[in-house]
């Protein structure tokens, strides 16, 4: 008999839970002052969520597609990788807002969550967990390097 998928929706909770790092996601919505393209933007904070996920450096060449993403400019080498359980419900858009990580409690560092090649794990249609990419915060602007 085979693994249902809330079974493995557990086990993969259970190893973010028990081996994975707490984080705080925050989000930010955008919110522009006018209809045209040139109009200004600032930044509306939405909801904090604290979690735990798993952080790992790129796979490089050992991984095709941070391989593939690399090639095309998308990530860079010092980005990094994250695991999330699939309760979380993240879907980063371009251009609609911000999703800051910040790894530990209280935070050390602080990480934007990038849209390129962010994916969700499905099994009979439930998301078992999340992988994304996550570039390191500057401090200052939050739209740096977007």
């Amino acid at each position: 008999m085979g693994t249902t998928a809330s079974e493995l929706i557990a086990d993969v909770n259970a190893l973010i839970s028990d081996k994975g790092t707490i984080l705080r996601m925050r989000t930010f919505a955008l919110v522009f002052s006018g209809a045209d393209y040139d109009s200004s933007f600032s930044s509306a904070s939405g909801t904090t969520l604290w979690a735990s996920g798993l952080q790992f450096p790129l796979g490089g060449e050992n991984s095709g597609r941070d391989w593939k993403l690399l090639e095309q400019g998308r990530i860079y080498q010092d980005d990094s990788k994250l695991y999330l359980p699939g309760s979380l419900a993240v879907t980063p858009i371009p251009g609609s807002g911000v999703i800051l990580i910040g790894i530990g409690s209280p935070p050390t560092n602080e990480y934007r969550l990038l849209p390129e090649g962010f994916q969700a794990w499905t099994v009979e249609g439930s998301v078992v967990y999340y992988e994304g990419y996550m570039r390191v915060h500057n401090t200052g602007s939050l739209f740096q390097q977007y």
